[in-house]
């Protein structure tokens, strides 16, 4: 049988049940665990153990994780990859992807890019995205290897990405040069957008203007909590939506033909380094062209 990844262990300290060493040294989750059981393969000391197996200290522990396979087809699409390891890929993502296919996007998105990679270097494996950007928000997207990894970084605090910060071109000025918005967010009952509502959940957008212009700002922001569409929900309440938002603004704009939104930067824990990981994506060209044109 094919793997795809073999993670390997030196127990320390501990004396008891391997699956229970796993879980609080390393992260694994029951569903992660029952997954290697069925269809991967645990080693203890170069031999084959169940997880309820025991261990000590100076034991080696492998965990061989199944091979997993596209979900979608490769096609030669435009890729920039900012970071590639075993474990993770960071991408920049262009405006106007779709993210993963859907029904109404069933090619051309940024998995079938990825994939498209994987093609021309004889790569197998599935995707798992931790981090997904709207179809016309550009930036950094972070993409899991495998489901262990996605697992780590979606549900264990200290791998969620916890700096993600976005630039935007918004209609308007705001009251401060700096501030945090504290306003909840609860879905509307009209289909996918959200609105402000003291029933909502709280979201926290922390935001810096970098440059006024007589109509429009450009402003960086970070996000404290991450809800769905917080800064454009946010940007809207506060009377200054983002430039060509269709969903929350004033529809499009002649300056740029999708709402002005870029992923600019991320930090996070790498799940098996455990080291700071921090990437960067520049302002993309349309972006560019519209302040160009705003300052003249």
């Amino acid at each position: 049988m094919q793997y795809a990844r073999r993670y390997e262990y030196t127990v320390e300290n501990y004396e008891g049940e391997i699956s229970k060493y796993l879980q609080s040294r390393y992260g694994y989750s029951s569903r992660v665990i029952k997954s290697v059981k069925k269809e991967g393969e645990l080693l203890l000391n170069g031999r084959h153990m169940p997880f309820v197996g025991k261990c000590v200290s100076g034991d080696r522990i492998e965990v061989l994780l199944r091979m997993e396979h596209m979900d979608s087809e490769p096609q030669d699409l435009p890729l920039e990859l900012l970071w590639e390891d075993e474990d993770i890929l960071v991408v920049n993502k262009p405006p106007y992807m779709v993210t993963h296919p859907t029904k109404s996007h069933p090619d051309n998105t940024l998995s079938n890019a990825v994939y498209g990679y994987y093609e021309k270097r004889g790569i197998d494996g599935k995707l798992h995205f931790v981090s997904r950007l709207d179809m016309d928000t550009s930036g950094v997207v972070i993409i899991a290897r495998n489901k262990f990894i996605h697992h780590l970084m979606q549900n264990m605090d200290e791998f969620r990405p916890f700096d993600k910060y976005y630039e935007a071109i918004i209609k308007g000025r705001l009251p401060e040069r700096k501030g945090v918005i504290d306003m909840p967010i609860m879905r509307s009952q009209e289909g996918i957008r959200r609105v402000v509502d003291e029933e909502g959940k709280q979201c926290l957008t922390e935001y810096e203007v970098l440059e006024e212009f007589p109509a429009h700002s450009l402003v960086k922001l970070r996000l404290l909590t991450g809800r769905t569409h917080q800064i454009r929900v946010h940007m809207k309440s506060m009377g200054t939506p983002i430039l060509s938002d269709v969903l929350y603004g004033d529809g499009t704009d002649p300056l740029i033909g999708r709402q002005a939104l870029h992923a600019c930067s991320v930090s996070f824990m790498h799940p098996v380094e455990r080291k700071i990981m921090h990437f960067d994506a520049p302002l993309p060209e349309d972006m560019k062209l519209v302040l160009e044109k705003l300052r003249q």
